[in-house]
């Protein structure tokens, strides 16, 4: 049951649901809270990615103009659904007249000060906006944008109730601005149901039976670092010359298609979908490794939760693990290099002992760091900190 007398009112400036990993996590917020009785509520954009029969109300704006791309970032096309997205935050705090506003990530924070009244409002950072925004905008505004985003973080974690962040370095870094922002460990369930064998995975996507798949599951955003890999790729060549890189991504891949050509691995390559559990569950039992890279530090990657939880051995560089105690359930890399991830890919590919080891440690550590349990009492001391 609720451990207060009024629902809480979640607050996603975003496309939902999608398969991108701030909208992963939410859902799986909502779903901890409905499971535990709270009778939560999620008001978001209009805009869904899938089908979702949601266990909690879901109150959305009007997708107008529609938006026809899931994409993370800013955009002019989002500006007048986040106006919208203000005076729904007005109609709903008047119609719920909800215990807190729950703000996910920047919009919805800026909506939720601006129409929440007296009600108390919990922003939660699922980014740096000072690492990300760069990332995002032409060249040479680099240096701009960096500041822009300081200012964002800065105002909105002063003016807000409570803070929280979903990575331990988020929440170092943001309590650094204005004040203490708490460590939300965000829920994760381990996957249920049959999961096909490696062979089987493969002989499905179409992969060699021999080859060293390396498995990378996310969008092709540049602050992912995927070209990163690309070198890993063309490095790890050398001494497994069956390597394959397979991309499981909803995003175009044309300009990484590009530049594989540029670092020699083109034919390396291979691209699939993401598109739901059955298609995750499937290329994670294709591969042999998952690699986590990252450019933008701050929030924690789903795919490396993800890649934990499904019991496959992880590769991350130490920006990605994101301030997690992860060296003992996974590969991270000793640098934001290309050479020191391939060196990490090269110890696991070489040793399957190493392999079945950190197979076994990821989703332990899953079900202890990331339960439904731990988020709850989390969220809990956040929302009476604002003063609920």
């Amino acid at each position: 049951m609720s451990p207060w007398d009024r629902p809480l009112l979640h607050v996603g400036a975003m496309p939902f649901p999608s398969y991108q990993g701030t909208q992963a996590l939410v859902r799986a917020m909502l779903e901890a809270e409905a499971a535990a009785g709270w009778g939560s509520h999620l008001l978001t954009y209009g805009t869904q990615g899938y089908p979702y029969a949601a266990p909690f109300p879901v109150h959305r704006c009007v997708d107008w103009p529609r938006q026809t791309s899931l994409r993370s970032g800013p955009s002019a096309r989002k500006l007048w659904v986040d106006v919208q997205l203000i005076g729904q935050v007005q109609r709903w705090v008047q119609r719920l007249r909800p215990t807190a506003l729950i703000a996910h990530h920047v919009e919805a924070a800026v909506a939720a000060l601006v129409a929440a009244g007296d009600v108390p409002v919990v922003f939660v950072a699922h980014t740096d906006l000072a690492e990300e925004l760069p990332f995002y905008g032409p060249v040479g505004s680099g240096p701009l944008l960096r500041v822009l985003g300081a200012l964002a973080d800065r105002g909105l974690c002063g003016r807000a109730q409570a803070c929280a962040a979903v990575s331990p370095l988020l929440a170092a870094r943001l309590s650094r601005v204005q004040q203490r922002v708490h460590y939300l460990a965000p829920p994760l369930p381990l996957p249920r149901g049959a999961v096909p064998c490696q062979t089987v995975a493969r002989e499905r996507l179409g992969l060699p039976r021999g080859a060293a798949v390396l498995l990378y599951a996310g969008n092709l955003d540049r602050y992912q670092g995927v070209e990163l890999l690309l070198e890993v790729v063309a490095r790890v060549r050398a001494e497994c010359p069956d390597v394959l890189l397979y991309l499981a991504t909803g995003s175009d891949p044309r300009g990484v298609q590009a530049a594989a050509q540029r670092f020699g691995v083109g034919a390396q390559l291979r691209f699939g979908g993401l598109r739901g559990e059955t298609e995750r569950a499937l290329v994670h039992a294709a591969a042999d490794l998952v690699l986590v890279p990252r450019r933008a530090a701050g929030g924690v990657p789903i795919k490396l939760l993800d890649g934990l939880a499904r019991g496959r051995p992880v590769v991350a560089t130490r920006t990605a693990c994101a301030g997690l105690p992860l060296d003992a359930v996974c590969a991270v890399a000793d640098g934001e290099t290309a050479v020191a991830v391939a060196a990490a890919v090269m110890v696991l590919l070489r040793s399957p002992t190493q392999r079945c080891r950190l197979a076994h440690a990821g989703p332990q550590y899953i079900a202890r760091a990331h339960s439904e349990q731990q988020y709850l009492s989390s969220i809990q001391e956040v929302v009476e900190l604002a003063g609920a």
